[in-house]
């Protein structure tokens, strides 16, 4: 089954990305660096918060894992966290957890996950991500780099005139026939929900197909 155009269009790299530029440089010079601290990426669905944190763990190499707060759910789930976290792993380097949608673990494996990353502080980090910040415990949140992903207002039209190129390039790339003045209308009418944006381009893109045929 052929991917959907918003898995093709995930960002590929850090320039992809729509943050703001010095929030993407120094995720970038982080990586390069092979180090980390502790992250949590917050924000609306569809910004990119789980591409960049795929984007972080494999940039670290292949010492990680990762789980999702909503899909691995099981009253194991914070030993098998844990076991993993205090784990050496199969590479060099930092031992990296990835959490996404951490804002679905309950509030009793919050405060425990709490506490794993306070005791494998020497060896491992943890990046986690959450749609929504106001679940999250507060100590927890305490003992992460917050990244918000929500676009402020007065950084929108610096991140479009940024990422917009690249991203019409890529629909090129990808033959996908839709007038770049229509993909700049929907770009600014979803921005910044990659997957909806994707979404309403490839429904666009499929009529445009058939009304030629």
């Amino acid at each position: 089954m052929p991917e959907s155009l918003s898995e093709q269009l995930r960002p590929k790299s850090f320039a992809d990305l729509f943050q703001p530029e010095q929030i993407v440089d120094a995720l970038s010079k982080m990586a390069a660096r092979k180090s980390m601290v502790n992250m949590l990426l917050y924000g609306s669905p569809g910004t990119g918060k789980t591409s960049l944190g795929y984007m972080v763990v494999h940039a670290l190499g292949n010492n990680f894992v990762d789980f999702n707060g909503a899909r691995d759910v099981g009253s194991d789930l914070i030993h098998r966290i844990e076991q993993a976290a205090s784990s050496s792993g199969i590479g060099e380097g930092l031992r990296v957890c990835f959490i996404d949608e951490a804002d679905k673990l309950s509030k009793k494996d919050q405060i425990q996950l709490r506490g794993i990353i306070e005791n494998v502080g020497k060896h491992s980090r943890f990046l986690l991500t959450a749609n929504n910040i106001r679940q999250f415990d507060r100590a927890l949140k305490s003992r992460c780099m917050p990244i918000c992903f929500d676009i402020p207002a007065l950084m929108v039209e610096e991140v479009i005139a940024r990422v917009l190129p690249r991203y019409i390039a890529r629909l090129r790339d990808l033959e996908v026939a839709l007038d770049e003045r229509r993909i700049e209308q929907l770009f600014r009418l979803h921005f910044p929900d990659l997957r909806a944006l994707a979404n309403r381009i490839e429904l666009e893109a499929m009529c445009s197909d058939e009304s030629a045929a």
